[in-house]
């Protein structure tokens, strides 16, 4: 028996059956010996219903989710299928029964309702946008996730009044995973914090605009002793000040974004000795930067996004004071709006780097940067993953063609003109490539020898001409392919005579519509950006 309750013998038999409904010789619904899929196990129709809701992803993440992560450090919480999931049970009596008896069907709920309206969901699909009273009222005290954007307010009632009737419902010891993303029209206030208090098991919560009322109370969450991953973003039209003594000392992962925080981590009184993962992302930061992250020596990753220091001269002058973080694996700077201190703290990242065994090095600059990426003693060596936006580079430097263990690599709007060779190590080893927003004038057919790839991106590169890409066909693993830029291309969509404009000739539409068919049939999961 695998985790599901499904006996191995029948996901041999879902397969054999997958192939027999979609034969030519039979309809969707009677195969040809009169049976119906009314007539199989329920051991099959349960793997059949999570072929439906699709396995738990990241849901994309504008705030947290930065390059090449997606948020990883989170427990996933988006169930694409949860609409679908509704659907089943009022197909008949049967399926109604499995649904109910199979929590795994319904105990982790997702509801994007912006999405949904984004994409004139109900136009296209009649399913719920939203899960109704009675649903939560009889699956309420079950589940175990629950992630809700924006989330559709009942008609008697305001969208803040709804969620927190439908938070009432949830059962203290069952839930372990809450997202609340833009759930309360003025923001999530201090009336919340008593409903979380009674999830004893909670480990993860996010909760996106909270109101300066929670953050004074932010103490009681200490608690919620299960409580292992928080993020919690404060409120677009001002900054919400945070003193980070009241945060839990079980915590792991802790993601803070639009908050200002006084007198920076107070390590007298919340030592914070369990936190692995630090994202700091908009912050106005009072106090002495480097000397209060430095005392965090467990730490492992931390992403620096336009965070803003009154004094950063002072926290560049003792920068090397995060030498202290021995541990530290995964380091991100970057900033669009306060780039005073990312982009110089980025550029002494590459002079004098104090860390030794970094695995993912991220540095996004605002204005373009001329300093070198030299491996200097070693620092390098050992990463796994790079991306740097904003250089001057012209070509690849040699020195991260020495990279030896890099799986994924970005090198965007690096002013790259050629991209002549890659290393011969990175052959079989790189899954990632991303060269986009560069001044490449014809595609690097070095890339053709990379047989790993998975995801490759070589969009706003405006001046190639795509005479012979479908080399890329011996590209068997490929799964996502960027080629063009798709703002302007999708503006044009409506118009497929437009949209063949957007091509150097019919003929070159041709080639690419040849290459996607030669990687489906390689690898049918293969997706093309165009």
């Amino acid at each position: 028996m695998n985790g599901t309750g499904v006996s191995n013998q029948a996901q041999v038999d879902l397969v054999a059956v997958n192939k027999t409904l979609t034969s030519t010789e039979t309809s969707s619904t009677v195969t040809a010996n009169g049976a119906t899929i009314d007539d199989l196990e329920e051991g099959i129709l349960v793997r059949i219903f999570e072929h439906v809701l699709g396995e738990a992803c990241h849901a994309w993440d504008s705030v947290f989710g930065r390059r090449f992560e997606d948020n990883c450090h989170m427990e996933p919480t988006c169930i694409e299928g949860f609409a679908h999931g509704l659907v089943l049970p009022q197909v008949s009596k049967r399926w109604e029964r499995i649904v109910k008896s199979y929590s795994g069907l319904w105990d982790r709920v997702y509801v994007d309702t912006v999405a949904d309206q984004e994409e004139g969901y109900d136009e296209i699909c009649p399913l719920p946008s939203s899960v109704c009273l009675p649903w939560w009222v009889n699956h309420a005290q079950k589940l175990k996730s629950v992630h809700l954007k924006g989330n559709s307010a009942g008609s008697d009632g305001g969208l803040g009044m709804y969620n927190m009737g439908l938070l009432s419902l949830l059962s203290g010891p069952t839930l372990q995973i809450l997202h609340l993303d833009d759930c309360f029209e003025t923001g999530a206030s201090d009336r919340i914090i008593p409903i979380l208090k009674r999830f004893v098991n909670l480990a993860q919560l996010r909760l996106m605009r909270v109101d300066g009322s929670f953050i004074e109370r932010i103490s009681e969450l200490c608690e919620i002793k299960s409580l292992k991953r928080l993020e919690l973003q404060g409120m677009e039209n001002g900054v919400v000040e945070m003193n980070t003594s009241g945060l839990p000392d079980s915590l792991e992962v802790l993601g803070l974004a639009l908050v200002g925080i006084a007198g920076g981590l107070d390590a007298g009184r919340t030592p914070l000795t369990s936190l692995k993962i630090l994202k700091l992302v908009h912050v106005d930061w009072q106090g002495s930067f480097c000397n209060h992250i430095s005392r965090l020596t467990q730490l492992e990753g931390i992403v620096i996004n336009n965070v803003f220091l009154a004094e950063h001269r002072e926290a560049l002058a003792s920068w090397h004071q995060m030498g202290a973080l021995e541990s530290l694996r995964h380091l991100e700077v970057g900033g669009e709006h306060e780039p005073a201190f990312s982009q110089c703290a980025g550029e002494r990242a590459i002079e004098s780097l104090p860390f030794r065994d970094l695995t993912k090095l991220c540095l996004k600059f605002q204005s373009r940067s001329s300093a070198g990426f030299v491996n200097r003693h070693g620092q390098f060596s050992q990463l796994t993953r790079l991306y740097l936006e904003c250089f001057d580079f012209g070509t690849i430097p040699e020195s991260i063609l020495e990279l030896t263990h890099l799986e994924q690599l970005g090198l965007v709007d690096c002013e790259l003109a050629t991209f002549p060779r890659v290393a011969d190590v990175w052959v079989n080893k790189l899954t990632l490539l991303d060269i986009s927003k560069n001044r490449l004038v014809e595609f690097p057919k070095a890339v053709t020898r990379l047989t790993s790839l998975t995801d490759l991106n070589v969009a706003h590169n405006d001046s190639i001409v795509y005479k012979s890409v479908n080399c890329l066909a011996d590209l068997s693993e490929l799964l996502t392919l960027r080629l063009l830029d798709g703002e302007r291309l999708m503006f044009e969509f409506d118009n497929p005579e437009a949209l063949e404009l957007r091509f150097r000739s019919k003929l070159e539409a041709y080639r690419m519509g040849s290459l996607f068919t030669m990687l489906q049939v390689k690898n049918p999961h293969c997706h093309l950006y165009l």
